[in-house]
Formats: structure tokens, C-alpha cells, sequence
């Protein structure tokens, strides 16, 4: 496998298919600690699925909830799409991708010629990326595997068509500064699909702190590595309650 490595930022993005990998420097924005929890995960996932596909299981048993949720939202996709009429040879990136099933599904759409999966932990991008496109069938010209921060994108300016994002930017330490990233790198006319959560403006802050104090479930703890009984809640895990004028 071939891992290249961007020296300037902004610098143009030619990689030829999705055997190869980018990497980009990581700003002082990113938690470290979720991002090792994460590389756990992706650890285990991929042990886990070489020990089961040895036993005629596939991958949709073992990735069921994120391949129920893309194939559940790929009509949406198709349609939403379609109705904006995205130009052909379109650029498009996916920020948070993780197991990369949206920029799979993206790859897919006849108008796309490139997707660009931007992702903060390498072990998912290196070892669950590849799964993931194996299973759609993805074409490898199409797509390319980036270990990146999007809270620091390394496009130039109006070079992306569309971002899109899937429950990943809730987790941005600066919503601002991601949002800003975003509009930075899209073309005039471009635009950002996020399926995200947002909170009405009325809410205080002492009710976001109830909401972020809760308590990753058992399952969630044991998927990241989170030891049994330790106390380890949504907002160390890195989330944000964002509210609509924030978004």
C-alpha cells in the first residue's frame, strides 16, 4: 500500500485509486483520547471480521447498524441528489466518514467522479474503509482514504462540489471553524448535506450539561475499550449540543 503525505496544506489532491492513503496534519482542535478510543474499535472490528468471514459470516452481520443506516438513508441520498442537481465529474468530500459507507453510496451516484472519506483515526481508515467498499462494490478510481481533521481541511479553496457529514460535526471542539472549513473549500454553489441533530435555541446551558453528563451505554464502553464501571460520559466523549443558530 502506498501512504503519501501532504507537505503544504492546501496542496492539490491527485490520488490515483483507494489503495492509497493521505495524510494530513492534525490541529490542536482534535481529542486525542477519543480518537485512540476510536483506533480501538476499529482494532477489534477488523479482527473480528476476519475471524467470522473464516466462518461464513459477512460484513453486514458484523456492521449491521451502520450498513442499516446507509442503505436506509440511500434512497434519501439518490433523491436529495437528484433534486439538486449536482454537476457532472462532481468533487465531493465525507467529513467524519468513519466506516465510510455514505462516501461509498456517494461514489456510487453517476455524476461523482471522486470521493474523498476524511477520517480522524487511521485504524479506520486503514483496516474498515476497505470493508466497507469491498461490500458496495465501490469503484477503486473513485475514492480516496484520507486521515484527516475537518476542522483543517487540506483542499484549496472552491475545489469541492458538495461535503457531506453524518453525525460527526456534533463532535467539532469549534462548530465555527468547521462550518468556516467547509464553505472555504466548496465551489460557488456548492453545499454541505449534514444529517445531524440540533437543539432549539431556548435551551440553557445547565440542560446541556444534564444532556452531555449522561453515561455512554454498556455496549457503547465495551465497543471503545471503555473499561466495565468506569465513569465515562457523553461530553468526554466528545460531544456537543449545538443549537440551530449555532448550526
Amino acid at each position: 500500500m502506498t501512504e503519501k503525505v501532504n507537505e503544504n496544506r492546501y496542496q492539490e489532491v491527485n490520488i490515483k485509486n483507494s489503495e492509497e492513503i493521505i495524510r494530513w496534519h492534525i490541529g490542536n482542535k482534535v481529542r486525542h483520547d477519543v480518537v485512540e478510543k476510536m483506533d480501538y474499535r476499529a482494532h477489534v472490528e477488523k479482527e473480528e471480521f476476519l475471524r467470522k468471514s473464516l466462518k461464513g459470516i459477512n460484513f453486514r452481520d458484523i456492521h449491521r447498524e451502520a450498513i442499516s443506516r446507509g442503505e436506509r438513508y440511500r434512497h434519501i441520498l439518490d433523491m436529495i441528489i437528484q433534486m439538486l442537481n449536482i454537476p457532472d465529474n462532481s468533487v465531493c468530500a465525507d467529513l467524519g466518514a468513519g466506516t465510510a459507507t455514505f462516501a461509498a453510496l456517494i461514489s456510487l451516484q453517476p455524476k461523482v467522479q471522486k470521493v474523498y472519506a476524511v477520517e480522524i483515526s487511521e485504524q479506520f481508515t486503514k483496516h474498515i474503509m476497505p470493508i466497507t467498499f469491498n461490500y458496495f462494490k465501490v469503484p477503486k478510481e473513485k475514492i480516496v482514504r484520507i486521515v484527516g481533521d475537518f476542522n483543517r481541511l487540506e483542499f484549496k479553496d472552491n475545489s469541492l462540489d458538495f461535503t457531506v457529514e453524518t453525525g460527526s460535526f456534533h463532535h467539532s471542539e469549534d462548530i465555527a471553524i468547521t462550518l468556516s472549513e467547509c464553505y472555504r473549500v466548496l465551489r460557488p454553489g456548492g453545499f454541505l448535506l449534514a444529517v445531524e441533530r440540533a437543539r432549539f435555541n431556548t435551551i440553557s446551558e445547565s440542560k446541556k450539561k444534564i444532556i452531555l453528563n449522561k453515561e455512554l451505554s454498556k455496549e457503547m464502553k465495551k465497543k471503545y475499550g471503555i473499561p466495565d464501571g468506569e465513569s465515562y460520559t457523553r461530553e468526554m466523549w466528545g460531544e456537543h449540543e449545538y443549537t440551530f443558530d449555532e448550526w
